[in-house]
């Protein structure tokens, strides 16, 4: 039950920009106050602990490859949706052509009766 409802939520975000962007601004802000924290707050006790500073800098490795991920997927997802809108527009433009030659047409044949 939970699971489906955290499939539903995740594909929801994915899907929305906004929240796409957001969440990967936030996810950035995390990473750097994380790499911050972990460099100039806790580094003693990071150098006092080798499975501490192993640990923590895995996790942090693993917060950077998820932003990268999250920013390709955007990327990805962007150019998708640009795509999608062009081919939209460029559906409007011929739809207006024929519309017109339409118009045309049938102004020509009331104008030679």
């Amino acid at each position: 039950m939970i699971k489906n409802q955290l499939i539903a939520l995740s594909t929801a975000f994915l899907r929305d920009r906004n929240i796409r962007r957001k969440l990967l601004f936030a996810f950035t802000l995390i990473t750097l106050l994380f790499s911050v924290c972990g460099g100039f707050v806790i580094d003693n006790l990071l150098k006092e602990n080798l499975i501490l500073f192993i640990i923590y800098w895995i996790f942090a490795i693993l917060l950077v490859l998820l932003m990268i991920l999250m920013a390709l997927y955007d990327m990805l997802r962007s150019k998708i949706e640009i795509i999608n809108e062009a081919k939209i527009e460029v559906d409007k433009i011929i739809e207006d052509i024929n519309e017109n030659i339409l118009e045309k047409n049938n102004s020509e044949n009331d104008t030679s009766k």
